[in-house]
Protein backbone atom coordinates (compact mmCIF):
# COMPACT_ATOMS: atom_id res chain seq x y z
CA UNK A 1 0.00 0.00 0.00
CA UNK A 2 1.22 3.29 -1.29
CA UNK A 3 1.56 6.59 1.02
CA UNK A 4 2.51 9.04 -1.09
CA UNK A 5 6.44 9.65 -2.29
CA UNK A 6 9.01 6.89 -1.15
CA UNK A 7 12.27 8.07 0.75
CA UNK A 8 14.99 8.72 -1.68
CA UNK A 9 17.83 9.18 0.84
CA UNK A 10 19.52 12.05 2.12
CA UNK A 11 21.18 13.96 -0.42
CA UNK A 12 25.04 14.23 -0.22
CA UNK A 13 26.78 17.53 0.45
CA UNK A 14 30.07 18.06 -0.50
CA UNK A 15 31.85 20.39 2.13
CA UNK A 16 33.92 23.22 0.94
CA UNK A 17 36.63 25.57 3.32
CA UNK A 18 36.89 28.70 2.98
CA UNK A 19 39.61 31.34 4.03
CA UNK A 20 38.80 34.49 2.67
CA UNK A 21 36.41 36.58 1.48
CA UNK A 22 34.25 35.07 -1.45
CA UNK A 23 31.68 34.99 -3.78
CA UNK A 24 29.72 31.64 -4.32
CA UNK A 25 28.96 30.15 -7.16
CA UNK A 26 25.84 27.16 -7.68
CA UNK A 27 28.85 24.58 -7.49
CA UNK A 28 29.62 25.40 -3.97
CA UNK A 29 26.17 24.52 -3.01
CA UNK A 30 26.35 22.03 0.06
CA UNK A 31 28.44 22.59 3.14
CA UNK A 32 30.41 25.59 3.52
CA UNK A 33 33.31 25.79 6.07
CA UNK A 34 34.26 29.24 7.13
CA UNK A 35 37.40 28.35 8.65
CA UNK A 36 38.65 32.52 8.85
CA UNK A 37 37.18 34.97 11.52
CA UNK A 38 36.01 38.13 9.78
CA UNK A 39 35.22 37.18 6.19
CA UNK A 40 32.28 37.47 4.02
CA UNK A 41 30.83 34.93 1.78
CA UNK A 42 28.75 36.62 -0.45
CA UNK A 43 25.59 34.84 -2.52
CA UNK A 44 25.20 34.48 -6.26
CA UNK A 45 22.48 36.63 -8.17
CA UNK A 46 19.05 34.93 -7.00
CA UNK A 47 17.55 34.90 -10.56
CA UNK A 48 20.31 31.86 -11.39
CA UNK A 49 20.00 30.05 -7.99
CA UNK A 50 16.29 28.70 -8.24
CA UNK A 51 16.98 25.58 -5.84
CA UNK A 52 20.51 26.52 -4.54
CA UNK A 53 20.91 25.69 -1.24
CA UNK A 54 23.64 26.27 1.31
CA UNK A 55 24.68 24.99 4.53
CA UNK A 56 27.53 27.68 6.30
CA UNK A 57 29.42 26.12 9.07
CA UNK A 58 31.69 28.44 11.39
CA UNK A 59 34.68 26.88 12.91
CA UNK A 60 37.21 30.13 13.24
CA UNK A 61 37.74 31.20 16.04
CA UNK A 62 35.01 34.24 16.80
CA UNK A 63 35.71 37.97 17.11
CA UNK A 64 34.33 39.91 14.28
CA UNK A 65 32.11 36.92 12.73
CA UNK A 66 31.25 35.55 9.23
CA UNK A 67 29.03 37.25 7.42
CA UNK A 68 26.86 36.16 4.79
CA UNK A 69 25.44 38.83 2.09
CA UNK A 70 22.96 38.95 -0.86
CA UNK A 71 24.42 39.90 -4.15
CA UNK A 72 24.46 43.26 -5.12
CA UNK A 73 20.99 44.86 -3.38
CA UNK A 74 19.65 41.34 -2.92
CA UNK A 75 18.21 40.07 0.92
CA UNK A 76 18.22 37.34 2.64
CA UNK A 77 14.35 37.24 4.66
CA UNK A 78 14.73 40.83 4.49
CA UNK A 79 17.77 41.75 5.46
CA UNK A 80 20.95 42.18 3.88
CA UNK A 81 23.98 40.69 5.92
CA UNK A 82 23.82 37.42 7.98
CA UNK A 83 26.56 37.56 10.31
CA UNK A 84 27.26 34.77 12.71
CA UNK A 85 27.11 35.15 16.58
CA UNK A 86 29.80 32.46 17.65
CA UNK A 87 32.30 29.94 16.35
CA UNK A 88 30.47 26.94 15.72
CA UNK A 89 27.29 28.39 14.55
CA UNK A 90 25.48 27.33 11.60
CA UNK A 91 22.80 28.54 8.91
CA UNK A 92 21.17 27.19 6.28
CA UNK A 93 19.89 29.11 3.45
CA UNK A 94 18.20 28.35 0.41
CA UNK A 95 16.96 30.44 -2.71
CA UNK A 96 13.28 29.59 -4.37
CA UNK A 97 14.17 31.94 -7.70
CA UNK A 98 13.03 34.95 -6.41
CA UNK A 99 14.37 35.17 -2.82
CA UNK A 100 16.92 33.96 -0.21
CA UNK A 101 15.49 32.25 2.92
CA UNK A 102 17.84 31.76 6.48
CA UNK A 103 15.57 28.33 7.33
CA UNK A 104 17.79 27.19 9.90
CA UNK A 105 20.30 28.72 12.54
CA UNK A 106 22.22 28.31 15.78
CA UNK A 107 25.25 27.60 17.17
CA UNK A 108 26.66 25.21 19.97
CA UNK A 109 24.91 28.29 22.13
CA UNK A 110 21.65 28.37 20.37
CA UNK A 111 22.42 31.73 19.04
CA UNK A 112 20.80 33.58 16.11
CA UNK A 113 22.88 34.94 13.75
CA UNK A 114 22.08 38.96 13.59
CA UNK A 115 20.71 40.68 10.59
CA UNK A 116 22.37 44.18 9.19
Amino acid sequence: MSHGAKFQGWKKFAGKTITASATLTLADCGLIIAATDAITLTLPPVAESAGAHYIVKVTASHSSGVAVDGYGSELIDGTATMTSPAQYSVIEIVCDGSVWHAINQGDNTDGIWTKS
